[in-house]
């Protein structure tokens, strides 16, 4: 299988919302904040790519390191709402982040800690596959 990176200037940025973010963008976007974009990319068009998301092994050391809380949001009959990621930005400040599930909402804060509300990931569609 070859594989093509094409990283073009001309590519248009495609900004979406970190509160947005699920499946592959968020997988890509915490790849991007990790260091690993084009790892990823490369990976992804093999159909190996992490999937940070889903995958407690590949999401679990990043929510250790980085120090994210995670809350459980219920009403008030105790059924679960969403769940929110909390990344510390400094003693006086929080910023959460839901989502539907734990890691969903820690990897959304992570994101959100590196690049704030909105985050490129217009280099997903730049991935050619070729068998």
């Amino acid at each position: 299988m070859e594989v093509k990176l094409m990283a073009t200037p001309a590519t248009k940025p495609e900004m979406v919302e970190t509160k947005c973010l699920s499946g592959h963008a968020l997988d890509f976007a915490v790849a991007k904040a990790e260091g690993h974009e084009n790892c990823w990319l490369h990976d992804w068009a093999m159909g190996l790519q992490k999937q940070y998301c889903s995958d407690p092994e590949a999401a679990y050391p990043i929510i250790a390191r980085e120090k994210i809380s995670v809350y459980a949001s219920l009403n008030e009959y105790g059924s679960l709402l969403h769940w929110t990621g909390v990344v510390e930005t400094t003693q006086s400040t929080r910023v959460g982040w839901i989502g539907p599930t734990l890691i969903v909402a820690a990897m959304r804060a992570f994101v959100a800690s590196r690049f704030g509300c909105v985050v490129d990931v217009s280099a997903i569609g730049n991935v050619t596959a070729k068998s």
